[in-house]
């Protein structure tokens, strides 16, 4: 039987969806940049960046510094409101390489807002799927704490870790990995 992928696009899974905001999706790469006004707060009133509801929101939503420097959910992250930067062992999730950024894109850009590309999953002038950024390397991935960050993402809650990287293969990762499964977690 031959599938015929011409008749299989984007618009038919659009007719069925074009993502929801119960849905975080981990984006497990060099971070993403929340300002972007194709995926956080532009022109309009929402954004697809997962926001951590066991934190206090920042006092300015696009400066990391002004949380309130606690960690409210006891996760033994600080402030971890738009994710976690594990190189830096920060709250800022961001960093100069932008290739998470188009990843987050490619998932979970606005849709319909003319600006930028349409994400896979990113709603239709609403909230799209929400994406939890995780920077685990900034020139290249860390395989000593991507484990970590799979851990991390599963126990947010979220439904779909996105990789889009090459390491190292480790037992650490594996045991990630298969904690993500038996959670019902994609990877």
């Amino acid at each position: 039987h031959q599938w015929h992928l011409s008749k299989i696009n984007t618009y038919n899974a659009w007719d069925i969806t074009t993502g929801g905001s119960c849905v975080v999706i981990g984006i497990l790469d060099s971070g993403i940049d929340w300002e972007h006004e194709d995926i956080g707060t532009g022109s309009d009133s929402y954004q697809n960046i997962y926001l951590n509801p066991g934190e206090d929101a920042w006092s300015d939503v696009n400066d990391p510094t002004t949380g309130n420097g606690i960690d409210d959910d006891g996760n033994g992250f600080i402030d971890d409101w738009k994710g976690w930067n594990y190189v830096d062992n920060s709250n800022d999730s961001r960093s100069s390489n932008y290739h998470g950024t188009f990843v987050g894109g490619i998932v979970s850009a606005k849709t319909n807002n003319e600006i930028g590309i349409a994400g896979i999953a990113g709603g239709n002038n609403n909230t799209g799927v929400r994406l939890l950024p995780h920077c685990i390397g900034v020139t290249a991935p860390d395989g000593s704490i991507l484990d970590d960050a799979i851990i991390d993402a599963v126990d947010v809650g979220v439904k779909v870790i996105q990789l889009s990287l090459e390491v190292a293969p480790s037992s650490a990762i594996d045991e990630a990995i298969q904690y993500a499964i038996e959670n019902q977690v994609i990877v």
